[in-house]
């Protein structure tokens, strides 16, 4: 018999009934309370940042860092062809079109010189894209640093997405 490799295996630490406990005792069990609060501010600080949002999934925290970033209908995001749906639908949902650029070989992320090809593409065409998603996938480091390069080079925004629910918006202008 083969041995199963989980895509994301379950990890408990223990505390998990002690945390369900006290969220049915003080009646918050969903969508805010003391422990969500707590850990907003935990990783605001743990980040240096002054505010920290925690969301459903990681489909809504893409979507709520491209509604910051305003795109709209008429916008261009780019995003990677082997991901799952979720870096695509919130670019559909606001009504913007996603361009997919190729994975390389050695990762399945997004491919660093396909991505500055594509930037310029566009670009050339006087269409910047607004922003360009990127993905770790599998736990797969992506060309991080072509890609802010290429960001600021063209002055794009970089958001990039850490195991499939963090998500970090990366100013890339000078």
């Amino acid at each position: 018999m083969m041995k199963k490799i989980w895509l994301s295996p379950p990890h408990q630490s223990g505390n998990e009934l002690k945390y369900i406990q006290e969220a049915l005792d003080s009646n918050y069990l969903a969508p805010a309370g003391p422990h969500i609060e707590a850990f907003e501010q935990s990783l605001s600080e743990y980040v240096g940042v002054g505010h920290a949002a925690a969301l459903s999934s990681g489909t809504a925290a893409l979507h709520l860092a491209l509604k910051i970033l305003d795109v709209g209908p008429g916008d261009i995001v780019i995003c990677p062809t082997f991901t799952f749906t979720a870096s695509a639908n919130p670019i559909i949902y606001l009504g913007a079109t996603p361009v997919f650029v190729d994975s390389e070989m050695s990762s399945w992320n997004m491919c660093p010189d396909v991505l500055e090809s594509a930037l310029k593409h566009y670009i050339h065409r006087g269409k910047k894209p607004k922003a360009i998603i990127g993905v770790h996938i599998y736990g797969m480091r992506s060309g991080w640093t072509r890609f802010y390069r290429s960001a600021k080079n063209m002055k794009s925004r970089l958001l990039k997405t850490l195991r499939k629910h963090w998500v970090q918006c990366t100013k890339a202008e000078n």
